[in-house]
């Protein structure tokens, strides 16, 4: 580990991809520091390879308000989401699968 005091509280130096990071722990307990080093590496890891997390409790109607929000939507996206949304409003976007858009399919054929 690359845990060192400086003061009272343990401070966490590594690389990652020749990139520094040298950041506090914010405690002087040294099992806390040992933990909040080995989540801030696997943070940096992750960002490395670009693995963001994810918002499991994110719809797809707050997912399509975000996109809309942001000025990048076009009319044709606009006239897609009128088609999806209806269907798809308040599901999580972690739970839109192969099944859901076998079954969003029957859904537009039916209407």
């Amino acid at each position: 580990m690359s845990l060192y005091r400086r003061g009272r509280k343990f401070w966490s130096s590594f690389y990652v991809d020749g990139i520094r990071f040298q950041i506090p722990t914010g405690t002087s307990d040294r099992k806390r520091a040992e933990a909040v080093e080995k989540r801030r590496k696997s943070d940096a890891h992750a960002l490395r390879h670009g693995i963001v997390p994810v918002d499991t409790s994110l719809t797809f109607g707050q997912l399509a308000d975000k996109f809309l929000a942001s000025g990048c939507a076009k009319a044709h996206h606009v006239d897609r989401l009128k088609q999806l949304c209806p269907f798809f409003w308040n599901m999580p976007v972690i739970s839109i699968t192969t099944k859901a858009v076998r079954d969003y399919r029957v859904y537009r054929k039916s209407v």
